[in-house]
């Protein structure tokens, strides 16, 4: 008889290489997205390198969305997308990365907001919260104007 519980946990090893090596743990980034037009925002897609809680959608005059990226590790995650009013567009893209540092854990977090479109428009990108630990979750907002 094969013992169940061994095949699962030696599947779990096989599956789960990460930080130390231990079972990968989902990165989870919240984004919000605000149009501070006076038209709505055009949503564009470019990658996401996992899944999303709910599809990012145009945003209304004046309003936000908001979304949560969720990574499936713990070591990696990295999105980009657009928005356009008219002839401004914003790239918008948010990203981290865990490197082992004197037998620890250095992660750092990337975002970025530029500016695509036929006319300039104002994009910012804010990293409002990072967490230092595992999974380094992270809290982003993004905005056009």
């Amino acid at each position: 008889m094969i013992n169940v519980k061994k095949v699962l946990l030696g599947s779990l090893v096989v599956l789960g290489g990460s930080v130390g090596g231990a079972v990968q743990a989902a990165n989870l980034a919240t984004v919000t997205v605000v149009n501070e037009t006076s038209a709505e925002a055009v949503y564009g897609y470019e990658y996401f390198s996992g899944s999303l809680n709910t599809p990012p959608t145009n945003i209304v005059q004046n309003s936000s969305i908001g979304f949560i990226h969720t990574s499936g590790s713990d070591i990696a995650s990295g999105m980009r997308f657009t928005y356009a009013v008219g002839s401004k567009k914003c790239r918008f893209s948010a990203s981290h990365l865990v490197e082992m540092h004197l037998g620890g854990y250095l992660p750092s977090w990337k975002k970025d907001a530029v500016s695509i479109g036929s006319s300039r428009a104002t994009c910012t990108a804010i990293l409002v919260k990072a967490d230092s630990n595992l999974p380094f979750n992270y809290t982003v907002q993004f905005s056009i104007k």
